[in-house]
């Protein structure tokens, strides 16, 4: 099963985090954060990661969400850019218009 490339990058700054407080071992720091062990070897290793475990997380990283979402989308060549409704609503019109609907008229007898 091929791992979600988003998650991959993810974990990669979440360990490169770790490594930057100082701590050589994952399980070292599981242990001296009372995490999991085996749960914070699958977060480095990009396996989902709920929003509140992700809290957490960045508590024990003292890393700011901005500051991680900032990394992530810098690692990412192919992360989507946010887009406003209208520019949506342009993009479907040019797609398919919007097409007049004209009543049928019924043959004369």
């Amino acid at each position: 099963m091929n791992k979600d490339k988003r998650l991959m990058d993810m974990a990669c700054i979440i360990r490169n985090r770790r490594i930057e407080l100082g701590y050589n071992s994952g399980e070292k720091f599981a242990n001296q954060n009372k995490l999991n062990r085996s749960v914070y070897q699958r977060w480095e290793n990009g396996e989902d990661l709920n929003v509140t475990s992700l809290i957490k997380l960045l508590d024990i990283l003292k890393m700011s969400g901005k500051t991680l979402f900032e990394k992530w989308e810098r690692s990412r060549s192919d992360m989507p850019r946010d887009v406003d409704i209208a520019e949506l609503r342009m993009v479907a019109e040019e797609k398919e218009p919007y097409k007049k609907v004209e009543k049928l008229k019924k043959p004369k007898k």
